[in-house]
């Protein structure tokens, strides 16, 4: 991933490229370190989401998403979130959480199972849902 005036390029594993927006089109140069999450020393975990849109109720789904972040934020366990999306569709939201057991409390939660029914009915064509252990972690800020 590349960043050039707040645009991404994410490659995948096919050789596709795909343009992508940082959450927030317009920003200072003092906003940028706030699109990366500030997370502690690993090990922690990453739920890395990704989904292609299908395109459908835009409104809906922007306040769906903008309810998830702040919901997510308030749940125990959870660290951050970065997340993107391009003009293509394809969006990329990684999570960061202190362990698997936030994680699973977190899908479990009464209003993320409404979001994730109707991202299956009605907003992702197509989505993959990972999760890693973070083990190491390099920043600008070492």
């Amino acid at each position: 991933m590349t960043n050039d005036e707040n645009n991404l390029l994410v490659s995948n594993k096919n050789g596709m490229t795909h343009h992508m927006k940082a959450p927030h089109d317009e920003h200072s140069p003092s906003d940028e370190r706030k699109l990366i999450a500030s997370t502690p020393k690993p090990p922690y975990y990453a739920v890395v989401f990704s989904s292609l849109r299908t395109g459908e109720d835009e409104a809906g789904y922007g306040q769906m998403a903008t309810r998830m972040q702040e919901l997510a934020a308030e749940q125990p366990g959870y660290l951050g979130i970065e997340p993107a999306r391009g003009d293509d569709g394809l969006g990329i939201t990684v999570s960061y959480w202190q362990d698997l057991q936030s994680i699973r409390a977190w899908r479990q939660h009464s209003e993320h199972q409404l979001a994730q029914q109707l991202g299956k009915s009605r907003w992702y064509a197509a989505y993959t849902l990972r999760i890693a252990r973070v083990e190491a972690e390099v920043s600008t800020d070492e």
